[in-house]
């Protein structure tokens, strides 16, 4: 049994693929008797080198991207990690007091724009 025999997807096979094919519409009932046997097997080993050198590539293209993604930039640990006020999240570098004063002072001004609105 072989792949779906699309002849840009098995660029190395298609001489094999187009006498498998001949074969096949040149001997419509010969085929189920074994016909194109030697076709079917040449088309096979051809199929299994392909493979082969697919393989291959894929190996040194796995291999250099994992020593692509090995090499990763040194980090100061004593640098603290911090958002870009553009994205509107607050910054980590900021102490506690700060955030805990700006908590207090947004609870203030919202206790004062409640006074306000209810005094109208």
């Amino acid at each position: 049994m072989h792949p779906p025999l699309s002849k840009h997807a098995q660029p190395l096979c298609v001489d094999f693929i187009e006498a498998l094919e001949n074969c096949h519409r040149d001997h419509p009932v010969a085929k189920f008797f074994g016909r194109c046997n030697r076709d079917a097997v040449l088309l096979n080993k051809c199929l299994g080198e392909q493979k082969q050198v697919w393989k291959e590539h894929s190996h040194q293209h796995g291999s250099f991207r994992r020593t692509s993604l090995q090499r990763v930039p040194e980090v100061d640990p004593n640098r603290r990690p911090s958002f870009s006020p553009a994205s509107g999240s607050a910054t980590r570098s900021k102490s506690k007091s700060n955030i805990q004063s700006q908590s207090q002072s947004q609870s203030q001004s919202q206790s004062q724009s409640q006074s306000q609105s209810q005094s109208q």
